[in-house]
């Protein structure tokens, strides 16, 4: 048996969450990637013949077993994952990646296919919609992975991580692209792939027809999804048309698990006051954490003076205290029984990153203690910095234009 560094990561990650129209969509986009991380996680551990050891995120089987049993609201896991694993040959490991890539594809693959059942119970019989929903589900994934052969008696664990992640950047730049022609209109949320529809649409309709036909197939959902009056709220306006990643996206909260549904996430209006219509989101995340893996230019924790396995399980360890410990109590992340958040809501809190909503009398005293907490010893250390991107919002602007905004503000401004 030969010792193995494999990599695996899962997108698009960006783009994907920033298709948004509302604040469950901007929730659920995020809830997904790490929902599918987890069940590739969990397919990858119990692999019992490969003694897979999970180096990054710091997680365990149990770990997975309890957030099962009892979900959290908060995206926790990265799209990516390091492991080491024993195979006896290059092609075991490659079955080894196929099975996970297989794995992430079927979990993907049930939610979209809840959401579809849910949403449109009279039409689960038609094929036309079966085959839509299942070439865009295909269309969006983009999963990559990378491994290389250990021997820790020749070769420096750095130097093979740094080769398996090069391997990786290798494969994502080779990505292939393929036109895949659509005849109905486009989805009101991501505006790329087309509105789902029951096959009754071609070349020689017009645009009004288009529209007209769309509109027949999306008042058959169910009387749960209709619109309802804005006090409250609704799960699908009259004028939505969703594609089936949209569509799984806006309705995720009560698919993730059989067992358990998760509350509403708020609306910006929650966030907002009646004296002041305005709001904040945060988006934070460690600054320089390629030199920190890496032990580059003096960046090592306290009490370690090489990047090993070990040192990187520690590096682990101490991103999920902070994400997972310290960010959720300083967020406030908790609401009042029959009321809005008291201070502010988790989108997504795992490693270096974080992403909330808050209210702005509490948003530089939040913005300070995140800073502060993730340069303390209980993390990396006084040497960490981080990068915050911080928009203030009107509650009517659109949310998918404030979503880009603090992207692009998070990666010009270090902290």
């Amino acid at each position: 048996m030969k010792t193995y560094l494999f990599v695996y990561s899962i997108g698009p990650v960006q783009s994907f969450i920033a298709a948004a129209r509302k604040t469950e969509d901007f929730w659920s986009g995020s809830y997904l990637l790490s929902h599918l991380t987890e069940k590739t996680i969990e397919r990858a551990l119990e692999q019992k013949t490969y003694n897979v050891q999970l180096i990054s995120p710091s997680i365990t089987l149990e770990d997975l077993q309890i957030h099962k049993a009892d979900p959290s609201p908060v995206a926790s896991l990265p799209n990516r994952f390091l492991l080491r694993l024993e195979a006896s040959s290059d092609e075991e490991v490659r079955q080894f990646g196929d099975d996970l890539t297989e794995t992430t594809k079927a979990a993907f693959h049930l939610l979209g296919k809840r959401a579809f059942y849910n949403v449109f119970p009279g039409l689960r019989d038609n094929e036309h919609m079966h085959a839509l929903i299942e070439k865009q589900l295909n269309g969006l994934l983009e999963i990559f992975w990378a491994f290389e052969a250990w021997d820790p008696t020749t070769k420096a664990y750095n130097d093979v991580r740094k080769t398996v992640e090069r391997r990786l950047a290798s494969v994502k730049n080779n990505r292939i692209y393929s036109d895949e022609p659509q005849d109905g209109l486009v989805c009101t949320v991501c505006g790329m792939r087309e509105a789902l529809h029951e096959g009754n649409i071609d070349e020689h309709h017009r645009i009004g027809q288009m529209r007209r036909i769309i509109e027949q197939t999306w008042r058959k959902r169910a009387a749960k999804y209709q619109e309802k009056s804005e006090e409250s709220g609704s799960w699908i306006k009259n004028n939505e048309r969703l594609c089936a990643v949209c569509l799984t996206k806006r309705v995720a909260r009560e698919i993730f698990y059989e067992h358990h549904v998760f509350e509403s996430f708020p609306s910006v209006v929650d966030f907002a006051t009646e004296n002041n219509p305005y709001y904040a989101i945060i988006m934070m995340d460690g600054d320089d954490m390629g030199k920190w893996i890496n032990g580059d230019d003096g960046k090592l924790l306290d009490g370690f003076d090489k990047v090993d396995e070990r040192y990187h399980k520690e590096f682990s360890r101490r991103l999920t205290v902070f994400s997972k410990e310290k960010v959720p109590t300083i967020v406030g992340d908790k609401s009042n029984e029959n009321g809005p958040p008291k201070k502010g809501k988790l989108v997504y809190a795992g490693g270096d990153d974080v992403l909330a909503f808050m209210k702005l009398k509490d948003l530089l005293p939040t913005v300070k203690q995140l800073r502060s907490t993730f340069s303390s010893d209980e993390v990396l250390g006084k040497k960490a910095t981080v990068s915050m991107g911080i928009v203030i919002a009107h509650e009517k602007e659109p949310l998918q234009l404030v979503i880009q905004t603090v992207q692009q503000e998070d990666n010009e401004n270090p902290l």
